[in-house]
């Protein structure tokens, strides 16, 4: 006659673990303090995989949909800056850092109507514009004569007139050369002509060159 007694239960992976550590002289401490181990090593094991899948990054960003800047832009400077040109500037720079890039803004520059902290983009023109000149009052002094100091009205220098400052605001034009463009109209006398720029110690052809359409005399 058939055993009618019902088959025992199936050990499921941790008791038949337990079990064997058990046989292997493992009390209940040295089980649970296993356990803990292994669940620590697992959850280290998971965090790894993770870690290590591409196109993840921390807080689960992909790279390739996150914006970049570019490494170098190069911009246009022109307008009423110093050295007008082509300039190559960090990603991520602002137009305050193209205008420092230019030997900054001229004296005569109208600065408040740019964004100085606008990013630059690449292949970008920067135009700072001039200020603007107030009219002449009527009658007074016939609107022919200098629009301020060495200044004329067209917006050269006049070299017999102007100001060390004022000379500065000239390209090529430093310190040093405005201080030897004073010292040789009062040693040598008034400039009859601009080409006489040319006597002046420091000054070459080429700036000459860039200077004979911003003077006069």
């Amino acid at each position: 006659m058939a055993s009618t007694e019902p088959p025992p239960p199936r050990q499921g992976p941790s008791e038949r673990a337990r079990r064997l550590l058990a046989a292997a002289g493992c009390g209940p401490p040295e089980i649970i303090a296993l356990g803990i181990l292994l669940t620590g090593a697992l959850a280290a094991v998971g965090v790894l995989w993770l870690a290590s899948r591409p196109g993840t990054v921390a807080g689960g960003r992909d790279p390739l949909l996150a914006p970049r800047k570019p490494a170098r832009v190069v911009v246009h400077v022109a307008g009423e800056v110093r050295d007008p040109g082509l300039y190559r500037l960090k990603g991520g720079a602002r137009i305050a850092d193209a205008l420092q890039a230019a030997d900054g803004p001229r004296r005569t520059a109208a600065v408040d109507g740019l964004n100085l902290a606008q990013p630059l983009v690449d292949g970008e023109q920067i135009v700072v514009p001039g200020q603007v000149a107030a009219a002449p009052a009527a009658g007074a002094g016939g609107g022919e004569g200098p629009a301020g100091d060495g200044v004329q009205a067209d917006g050269t220098v006049d070299l017999n007139l102007a100001t060390p400052e004022e000379l500065e605001e000239l390209p090529d034009i430093g310190p040093v050369l405005a201080a030897a463009i004073v010292d040789h109209r009062e040693t040598v006398g008034p400039f009859r002509t601009v080409d006489q720029l040319d006597d002046v110690s420091g000054i070459g052809e080429i700036t000459l060159a860039n200077l004979r359409p911003l003077v006069s005399v």
